[in-house]
């Protein structure tokens, strides 16, 4: 299958715009609740009770080096910013949590349950008690699904600083990071971690391995990808000197992705990926969001090292709408239109990541299977689309796809004026699967799979950090 390199956008600056703008109405009553009326139960709950529902939902964003504008991570500054907690959770707002609960559930959602919404806006209405003084003087644990601190077996970095121009346009980059080892390596646990995260909007990567003709001594570091140049597997492998004379092109052994807020991805046992002797991390589809002043990043890849053999690869899926005439290549202004993916799976999968994908005219995302023996196997829903918000949704356990099977998605936009995340007034026509700039529109629908065995509907995410180092 040809992969398709475009993962689910989301724009940091403008996905903070409403909390920004809640931030300056709010300016000036920071350390006061007085547009909040106060409540006065029997025992109102104190910082001991709100804290670790904020660790899980507020401070993996809302800490130093993250996507949050500002910190949550102790008593003092979730006190300063009381009020606006208090405004997008009673807005839901925050935290982000777009897929429909109902059509199914995925693991480490940051939605909030009706009790932990009710116990949060009590204590903000009681103007915050601090409980426990300890508790008030630490920052919460994160849940350890969430921590980033367990020391990565291998870290490969970008070869060179990546720097992004003051145009105030979409950047787009292409990074090859080398690499050769004595041995193969199982990975279990995978994270891309950008040092810019302000600018950072997403990457697509590929671990590839090379044929021992490829030199990887003297392949380019990185070129920028032009205005509608799309990824393209082949022109991209020879740019970079990785197509072998003996071998032909590069083998793919994982593809995998990043988004601002996604946690490392880690694998449920017998899960993982094979990282070659030699090869090179292809870093696709980088994308920056547009910058007023010079700006630079320098990522990095982490990975986990397992001690499990034979383990069952990851192989990353892509689809796209079939158009079957040049009237679907455009979005007309003032229509709504509505493209389908359809496709036949022929192998029985499990199905462990999904990331459902368009820019800002989409309305709503639907996407399930049907199996041969006709049950509705469902697998996600965002109802109503947020651009800014978008996910790499990880299932709670793997779902079974039977061979057979026939997938259907179901996208909807609108390209009217009643449509307020219409970036165009009034309303323009746009593109339709033209390019991977945000300004037209495109339909992904990305499946991480792996082939299925007896048991898997068992299998659980670990809860606990990946495998210490041999």
């Amino acid at each position: 299958m040809a992969h398709v390199l475009v993962f689910g956008q989301r724009q940091c600056e403008l996905r903070l715009s409403v909390l920004l703008l809640y931030v300056t109405i709010l300016l000036g009553s920071t350390n006061t609740v007085t547009a909040i009326q106060r409540t006065s139960p029997e025992k109102p709950p104190t910082y001991s009770d709100v804290a670790p529902i904020l660790a899980r939902t507020c401070v993996p964003c809302h800490q130093q080096g993250e996507v949050g504008p500002f910190p949550l991570d102790t008593y003092s500054s979730v006190r300063k910013r009381a009020s606006t907690i208090a405004i997008v959770v009673e807005d839901n707002y925050m935290p982000p949590q777009r897929n429909d609960p109902t059509w199914r559930r995925f693991a480490h959602e940051r939605r909030l349950s009706s009790q932990e919404k009710t116990t949060l806006l009590s204590w903000i209405r009681n103007d915050c008690p601090p409980g426990n003084d300890d508790t008030t003087r630490r920052k919460p644990p994160l849940p350890l699904s969430q921590t980033r601190q367990t020391r990565p077996d291998l870290v490969l970095p970008m070869p060179l600083t990546m720097d992004i121009p003051p145009t105030m346009e979409q950047t787009y980059f292409c990074v090859a990071i080398p690499f050769e080892f004595d041995r193969e390596r199982t990975v279990k646990a995978i994270d891309y971690v950008p040092s810019n995260r302000r600018l950072a909007h997403h990457a697509s990567y590929q671990v590839l391995e090379v044929a021992d003709d490829v030199d990887l001594r003297n392949i380019p570091a990185f070129f920028r990808y032009g205005k509608d140049q799309p990824a393209h597997d082949s022109l991209d492998y020879a740019y970079f000197g990785l197509i072998s004379r003996s071998s032909g092109l590069p083998r793919e052994t994982f593809h995998g992705g990043w988004l601002p807020g996604t946690q490392r991805l880690q694998f449920p046992p017998t899960i993982g990926f094979r990282l070659p002797r030699r090869g090179v991390v292809l870093l696709r589809n980088i994308h920056y969001s547009p910058s007023a002043r010079s700006d630079s990043d320098r990522a990095e890849v982490r990975m986990w090292f397992g001690t499990e053999n034979n383990v069952r690869n990851l192989v990353f899926a892509a689809f796209k709408p079939i158009l079957t005439d040049t009237s679907q290549t455009v979005i007309r202004a003032g229509d709504v239109d509505t493209h389908r993916i359809y496709a036949r799976i022929r192998d029985n999968i499990g199905v462990y990541f999904i990331n459902p994908h368009m820019h800002r005219l989409g309305v709503s995302f639907t996407v399930w299977a049907e199996s041969p023996s006709g049950d509705t196997i469902r697998l996600v829903r965002i109802p109503s689309w947020d651009f800014d918000w978008q996910d790499l949704y990880q299932f709670e356990s793997p779902v079974h796809i039977p061979a057979g099977s026939i997938l259907n998605a179901i996208a909807v936009y609108d390209n009217t004026a009643k449509n307020p995340a219409n970036p165009n007034s009034p309303p323009q026509d746009i593109l339709f699967e033209h390019g991977m700039n945000d300004d037209s529109e495109m339909m992904r629908l990305v499946l991480m799979v792996a082939p299925w065995k007896h048991g898997d509907d068992r299998l659980r995410l670990p809860e606990q950090r990946p495998p210490r180092r041999r």
